[in-house]
């Protein structure tokens, strides 16, 4: 009856895809605060840690059309949405960064909570190093419908909602 299912897709994945990062932010600053406590030193960076937090939130709005690489969506269109989804992995990369950096030098305390958030930090440079190639128009079109593509969100969203949850649960 005239629907489009490309706009219909587009239209989700607008919504859907920022709600990763929203359920990302919180539990950065979860993990954040774990490492700073159980190492014992103040968080490395702490504005560019303000500054990597709302530029993610920006750069959310702007890679939701990378889920369309195979889905007809304009190749002129696409390399577009590879800039931004290449450029939103900085952000992210570079909060990792801040956190291997807090823990560099500090007397750290392995105890359970810390244990969740140094296996967060692991899981989820593992899923952004995935979630690259995944990214890349190019690569995307034959990673597309594999098992490559269901770890790179399983590597990147089970450290998002389950330890960034139990790391949170175990600590307070």
């Amino acid at each position: 009856r005239g629907g489009d299912p490309i706009l219909w897709q587009h239209l989700f994945w607008f919504f859907g895809h920022p709600e990763v990062y929203v359920v990302l932010l919180p539990t950065l600053g979860v993990v954040a605060e774990i490492i700073t406590v159980m190492a014992r030193k103040k968080l490395f960076a702490y504005r560019t840690v303000l500054y990597t937090v709302f530029g993610t939130g920006v750069l959310s709005f702007t890679v939701w059309a990378h889920h369309q690489f195979v889905a007809g969506i304009d190749p002129r269109m696409a390399h577009v949405f590879t800039v931004t989804t290449l450029l939103i992995s900085i952000p992210n990369a570079e909060m990792m960064l801040v956190y291997i950096a807090t823990l560099y030098g500090g007397r750290i305390r392995l105890t359970t909570p810390m244990l969740w958030a140094l296996s967060f930090i692991a899981e989820f440079l593992i899923g952004g190093i995935t979630g690259i190639f995944l990214g890349a128009s190019g690569s995307d079109i034959y990673f597309h419908d594999t098992y490559f593509v269901l770890a790179h969100f399983h590597y990147t969203f089970f450290p998002i909602a389950i330890i960034g949850f139990f790391a949170g649960i175990t600590y307070w």
